[in-house]
Parts: structure tokens; sequence; C-alpha cells
């Protein structure tokens, strides 16, 4: 019976891996003592039910075999309901308003990168490897601009870093444009940025390339 048992949950892993992200179901305070155990990092999914973003994220990205494949590889994946049960004493910790929200630690606790609302599965898979490493995740570039860091290639990428983290105010908006001379505003790049940052206000209803 035990050996029925074992090949029937091997199986359910099995094929729920093979078609999305796999969140494990542990108890929060074992997550990075088995993050270490596997030599993984650790991704928080905060969520709740009804929660219209979270859903599509769920259909799409997590469904995506490219980001559940490196999800599952690289990840111990965790998520939290931040409205029921023991994901209302977790988020105490947290304190995430909007949802969904993506937290990326390393397997000591320390945060590497954030993410807040929906994103393709193109830009899902890529931010997941920027938090893996050490120069390209939001932490790394904190660091550098608490630094001094305010190199105009630096600035551009950190504005979109702290866009997608729900964390972006227009001080930085306007140190990035600052370092742009009048020719340099008309490449479509700063016009894309401009329109994104200054007319819609990172909160693009029209794309770019409407």
């Amino acid at each position: 019976i035990l050996t029925i048992l074992t090949f029937f949950v091997w199986s359910y892993t099995t094929l729920a891996s093979d078609t999305t992200i796999v969140f494990r179901k542990v108890n929060y305070a074992d997550l990075f003592e088995l993050a270490k155990k596997e030599n993984k990092g650790v991704m928080l999914y905060f969520h709740f039910n009804g929660c219209g973003a979270c859903v599509t994220m769920e259909k799409t990205a997590f469904k995506d075999k490219k980001v559940f494949e490196f999800y599952n590889s690289n990840f111990i994946n965790f998520e939290i309901n931040t409205l029921k049960g023991e994901g209302l004493e977790i988020n105490k910790l947290y304190n995430v308003k909007l949802h969904p929200t993506f937290l990326f630690f390393d397997n000591k606790g320390n945060e590497l990168h954030k993410m807040v609302g929906v994103f393709s599965p193109e830009e899902f898979y890529k931010q997941a490897n920027n938090a893996l490493l050490s120069n390209k995740n939001l932490t790394n570039y904190k660091r550098l601009y608490n630094l001094g860091n305010r190199q105009p290639d630096f600035l551009f990428d950190y504005t979109y870093m702290l866009r997608d983290a729900n964390e972006l105010d227009s001080l930085l908006i306007n140190e990035y444009l600052n370092t742009q001379t009048e020719s340099e505003l008309s490449k479509e790049k700063n016009i894309k940025f401009i329109y994104e940052f200054v007319i819609n206000r990172g909160k693009v209803c029209i794309s770019f390339n409407s």
C-alpha cells in the first residue's frame, strides 16, 4: 500500500511539474531550510481568491513550458493567500498590498528581486533569471544607486525595474531624463520612455506601438 501511495504522489507531482509552476505544500517555517537542502532560491507568490490579475498569471505565464521548467528547477515556489489562514500571518512579515506580488530570495532569506502585476511569459522568465544573477537583480541595483551610480544606462534600466516592483517615483525618471541631451531625447527609446513614464505615468493603457 505504501509503495502504491508513493507512486501516486510521485506521479501527481511529476504531472503537475509538467504543466505549471509547482507550489510546495510545506510549512512556511521550513521553507528556507528546504531551499538550502535542495540548493535553490525561494519564490513567494502573494495572491487571494478572486484576484483577476492572479488568475491571468496562473493561466498564462505559469503554464508556459520555459517558465515553469525554470521556476521548478531553480526555486522552491510557495504561494501565500494574503486573505486566508496562515497567509494572513505570513503577510504581516511582508505587508504586501498589491496582487499578484512575486518576491525572490536566496536560500538564506535575503531578498533578491520583486515583481508586482501581470507579466508576459517572456518577461516573467527573464526577471526570474535576473533574480539569480548578482549583477541583475533589484537588490543589487538599489545598492549601486545608493552608492552613487548615475550612469544613463543604469538609470534607464533601474527605472523599469522599480516600475515592475511598483516602487517607482518621479525623482528617478527626472534623473534619467536630465542625463540626456536634446538630440538624445529624440531617439526612439527615449520617446518610448517619455510616453510610458511621463505621459502615461507608468500605467500604459495604449501600447507605444499602437
